[in-house]
């Protein structure tokens, strides 16, 4: 049998929202927009159905939760609050909108959820919700301590009825007890119908060192330790989403901000939560996903409503559509991270990783050569905005090799911070080698000693403060691929040519730059004898290569030194290098 269609994101919340089966199918299931606060009771007495009626599962047959299956149902409330516009508020009466007690006389010994109506419209499909009950069998299989932990069945499946209770069905129009047997081959209309995408859906589970599987049943499924992509985006759909859920700078994963403390927080820190499966909602701040405790190859997805495969694990990790995480660290393996809309922050760590932070103004972050290796490359794909490379290592005379396979960059920069601009007031000796890198770049060096080589294109190169080398080893690409070196001082900084490639010097390398090889004076723009190599026009700051002095080969322009003023350059300001 084929593989059923994948269902577009607008597709998935119309079946999120009403696949009720029966007469009510088509319709859908709300709470009224004028009740903004939604309560609910966990382990209270016999609610009362609309219209008096005690429900046959409650009286003699409730039966007392403990503790820990409280503190489980409790975390399954907030995961939905923490998403919708409206307010989940516990309470301890039987009364509350929404019930969640264990029974000993469910019906088939089956766990589900009760809707009651309090207005239909046959007209627009709409069903006003006035009360639900969510009933679990106490001879339920993952009652159990390790079915209430994150990953287990039985947080798992309340999630999933509290979804129920708030208006959410089945992705399609199957249910437990009707006797057929329901499988991802028979019943799933669109290809995400499955629990990685829906908690609401009845197929599969992840196997670890598996993967996803579809149909099914396994004692070592994990299953959802949260809401998933598409049940976040049917129940804002429905409600609208919450905008105070953590507003402040956030960091999921390793190096967690959340409190380790807290159940639901401990779901997203990585030292906490050995098998993560969970998506991300977050309503403000500049926010991380930090994949940096692991050893393997993994990939980190900060596109909203994408995964990211990390832990060993594949595409375990989510981003809610609508909810931008603006920074990812990556660990010791080969990762890709890919970025989003807005300015990202990636970190690739150690490793070849390959990293493309898309539109924005992007931060490439490097705290080691080591991790930039041959084999890494930086392609940012994205427009508009200029993308940087920051290189803040702390090891003194570390070179950061940028290659050819760095495309889609603005800037690099030795300098510290993450912010708009990076912090150059540093001394520690460090340097850029982009001479490999096909495009422009504008290089910026901090206040200690840097050696600064860039590309065969149009560079702007700043030494900062220190006494820097500015390096060419390359020919301008064109005549309009000349660079500005915006900050040369005479006397302290030094221009070096690479006698490889500019092979008419007659000075020695590692000597003194031969006098008789340098000509300066305003309007220059050629050799005045056989012996001139590098000409300076004092009145325009162009500085010129020439192969031959006076003879009939044109002078090459390959920097304009100085922006508004132009230093005084004297030959003792040159140095020839290998």
């Amino acid at each position: 049998m084929s593989m059923p269609t994948a269902y577009t994101t607008t597709q998935i919340i119309s079946q999120l929202t009403t696949s009720w089966g029966g007469s009510l199918d088509g319709y859908t299931f709300s709470w009224p927009s004028s009740l903004k606060t939604i309560s609910f009771s966990i382990n209270a007495a016999t609610p009362t159905n609309v219209g008096g009626v005690k429900p046959a599962e409650g009286g003699a047959f409730l039966v007392k939760m403990d503790a820990i299956q409280v503190a489980t149902a409790t975390l399954a409330f907030q995961l939905w609050d923490d998403v919708i516009g409206k307010t989940l508020v516990k309470s301890t009466s039987p009364s509350a909108n929404i019930t969640l007690n264990y029974s000993s006389n469910t019906s088939g010994n089956g766990t589900y959820t009760q809707l009651y109506g309090t207005a239909i419209n046959n007209t627009t499909h709409q069903l006003t919700l006035g009360a639900g009950q969510v009933w679990l069998s106490s001879s339920w299989a993952t009652n159990g301590d390790r079915g209430m932990m994150p990953g287990g069945y039985g947080l798992f499946t309340m999630i999933h009825e509290i979804g129920h209770a708030l208006g959410l069905s089945h992705p399609g129009d199957y249910n437990a007890g009707s006797g057929a047997a329901i499988t991802y081959a028979n019943n799933a209309l669109f290809a995400q119908d499955n629990r990685q995408y829906t908690v609401m859906s009845y197929f599969g589970g992840y196997l670890k060192g598996v993967g996803w599987q579809q149909d099914g049943t396994s004692a070592n499924y994990i299953y959802p330790q949260t809401l998933m992509v598409y049940d976040i985006a049917a129940i804002q759909a429905k409600y609208g989403a919450d905008t105070t859920t953590r507003l402040t700078n956030t960091v999921y994963g390793f190096n967690c901000s959340l409190a380790a403390t807290d159940p639901e927080d401990k779901i997203f820190d990585f030292t906490l939560n050995s098998n993560p499966i969970f998506t991300i909602w977050d309503a403000a701040g500049t926010d991380t996903l930090d994949g940096s405790g692991y050893a393997g190859d993994q990939t980190i997805n900060l596109t909203p409503g994408a995964y990211s495969s990390v832990d060993g694990m594949i595409e375990n990790v989510a981003i809610a559509f609508n909810c931008w995480i603006e920074a990812a660290v990556g660990g010791k393996g080969a990762d890709t991270i890919i970025g989003n809309g807005v300015n990202n922050i990636i970190t690739g760590g150690v490793g070849a990783d390959q990293l493309d932070g898309g539109n924005g103004a992007d931060l490439y972050m490097i705290y080691a050569a080591a991790e930039h290796p041959a084999g890494e490359i930086i392609a940012d794909t994205g427009t508009p905005g200029v993308d940087e490379v920051r290189f803040a290592s702390t090891k003194a005379k570390e070179t950061l090799t940028l290659s050819a396979g760095d495309t889609g960059i603005e800037t690099v920069v030795i300098g510290t911070g993450t912010g708009t601009t990076a912090i150059t007031s540093g001394k520690t000796a460090l340097n850029i080698n982009a001479s490999g890198v096909l495009n422009g770049l504008n290089i910026i060096g901090n206040a200690g000693t840097n050696t600064l080589t860039g590309t065969a294109y149009a560079d702007t190169v700043t030494g900062g403060a220190g006494a820097d080398l500015f390096v060419f080893n390359t020919l301008p690409a064109s005549p309009a691929n000349s660079d500005i070196i915006t900050d040369f001082q005479p006397g302290v900084d030094h221009l070096q040519f690479s006698k490889a490639v500019f092979t008419a010097f007659t000075s020695t390398v590692g000597k003194a730059f031969s006098a008789t090889e340098f000509w300066s004076g305003a309007g220059v723009i050629a050799g005045h004898d056989t012996s001139d190599r590098i000409l300076y026009n004092t009145a325009t700051g162009n500085l010129y290569y020439d192969a031959d002095g006076n003879g009939a080969g044109s002078a090459v322009l390959v920097a304009l030194v100085g922006v508004t003023t132009h230093p005084a350059l004297a030959a003792t300001d040159i140095q020839v290098i290998a």
